[in-house]
């Protein structure tokens, strides 16, 4: 089964997110907000909802359709 990331924006989006998060932070010490960071500007797309639960410590998946 899919993630709820990959579902949202496809797999071209979470792979150019991933690069992006690499190349921004290497030989850095990088933060959760430097991952969502990454992923906001490779995707194009409000992913506020989404990352909100794991940048607070808490899972909310299940508001994301």
């Amino acid at each position: 089964q899919k993630g709820v990331l990959l579902t949202k924006v496809g797999i071209k989006k979470v792979i150019a997110g991933l690069k992006k998060y690499y190349v921004d932070n290497k030989f850095k010490i990088a933060t959760k907000n430097n991952f969502y960071s990454a992923f906001k500007s490779s995707c194009h797309q409000d992913l506020d909802n989404f990352f909100e639960g794991y940048l607070n410590g808490e899972t909310i998946i299940s508001s994301i359709n």
